[in-house]
């Protein structure tokens, strides 16, 4: 007969599993490869998304026993933002309702990236020789650029996270959509 585990064993190796897996995820960041890249970003995404125990299950007493708040480290592994600034510049205009996006400052020729992972479905040239783009995020998000020198993608192409997208004037807009709405990325780009 098999013998059972008690339970010290079994969160010994629980954590033992756990621990494989992160090194897994964490060599796979590290292969030079598209897909790679993409399912480690997917990953990432996956593990530090916002969790708020206050406002959601967390306010029921069971699962606070279960789930303590130092658990909260492990699911903010990487610390990051959902999505990465497009420009390091200061928000020279903050989202409101009546006009729903971002304005950063931004240096002419200033590297402009994507906010998150996501393929390219529009390259719009605008007044002024400037540009905009439409990036695709999937399940209904979107992310638009504009005011930018200079579009450096096309319709179709895939981009990753932080990749280079275009070029900046003096400051470049950013609009945030979900299900064609525009929705404030403050929280999302840490802001």
């Amino acid at each position: 007969p098999r013998r059972r585990l008690s339970r010290a064993d079994r969160l010994l190796r629980s954590s033992a599993i756990a621990c494989a897996v992160l090194l897994g995820i964490l060599a796979l960041g590290n292969i030079d490869q598209p897909w790679a890249q993409k399912a480690s970003d997917g990953i990432e995404r996956a593990l530090t998304m916002h969790i708020d125990l206050d406002e959601s299950i967390g306010a029921l007493t069971f699962v606070r026993q279960i789930m303590p708040e130092s658990a909260l480290v492990f699911l903010n592994l990487f610390g990051e933002t959902a999505l990465t600034r497009p420009v390091p510049g200061a928000v020279r205009h903050a989202w409101t309702n009546v006009q729903p996006w971002l304005m950063f400052e931004c240096g002419e020729g200033e590297a402009v990236t994507a906010a998150a992972a996501g393929t390219v479905t529009a390259v719009s040239p605008m007044t002024g020789g400037r540009f905009g783009i439409l990036i695709d995020h999937g399940e209904g998000v979107e992310s638009v650029y504009a005011n930018l020198s200079a579009a450096e993608v096309a319709p179709g192409d895939a981009v990753l996270r932080g990749q280079r997208i275009g070029a900046g004037a003096d400051g470049v807009y950013y609009e945030y959509r979900s299900g064609g709405v525009s929705v404030d990325p403050a929280a999302l780009l840490g802001l």
